[in-house]
C-alpha cells in the first residue's frame, strides 16, 4: 500500500466526518469547509500509523459496499 494513498483516503474520511457531524453555522459554507480540512491535516498528524491503516481499511470496506 502506499504512504500517499493511505493518506489521501483518510484526509478524505476526516474532512467528511468533520463537514458533516460537528456543528458550526450553515450560513458560511466556504469557511466551514476550511476549518474541515484544517482540522482534518491536524487530526491525520495526530493518529498513529495504525490508526490510520484502520481508517484506510474501513473506509475502503465502506467504498465496496461491504
Amino acid at each position: 500500500m502506499k504512504r500517499a494513498e493511505i493518506r489521501r483516503v483518510v484526509l478524505v474520511y476526516l474532512e467528511n466526518f468533520f463537514y458533516n457531524n460537528l456543528p458550526l453555522h450553515d450560513d458560511f459554507p466556504v469557511k466551514k469547509q476550511m476549518y474541515a480540512s484544517i482540522w482534518a491535516l491536524d487530526m491525520y498528524e495526530q493518529l498513529t500509523d495504525e490508526q490510520k491503516y484502520s481508517l484506510y481499511l474501513y473506509q475502503n470496506q465502506n467504498d465496496n459496499g461491504n
